[in-house]
């Protein structure tokens, strides 16, 4: 918020907000250009250092929001329905979670330095 993230989501409209469709290669379903983004994301990723071959850079970040979220204490299911995993179980199926506590446990999660490149 503090860096202005929700007015450029509110001034995008609709459609995606890191991309330009109309960049596309004649929008053939081929070669979509978020293939393509994310495959500047994943070289700009390794190109910083991170360099596992056993992660894919941009799945991982998946992974690195549980493990953060864990740590935080943040309650499993919580974190599943944040990034829409499938609940487990039948029970897991009941109900829903209100967006107040999404909100509360995505601010339990630590603060990223942007400026350090990590």
């Amino acid at each position: 918020m503090e860096q202005g993230f929700v007015d450029l989501v509110l001034g995008c409209g609709s459609g995606p907000l890191f991309y330009d469709p109309a960049r596309g290669r004649n929008g053939q379903a081929a070669h979509p250009i978020y293939k393509k983004v994310g495959e500047r994301l994943a070289a700009w990723v390794r190109a910083i250092g991170i360099d596992d071959d056993g992660v894919d850079p941009n799945h991982g970040w998946r992974h690195r929001f549980k493990t953060v979220g864990r740590r935080a204490g943040i309650d499993p299911s919580l974190l599943d329905a944040i990034q829409g995993h499938a609940p487990r179980t039948e029970g897991e199926h009941y109900g829903r979670y209100p967006v107040e506590a999404m909100f509360e446990a995505i601010c339990r999660l630590p603060r990223y330095d942007v400026g350090s490149g990590l």
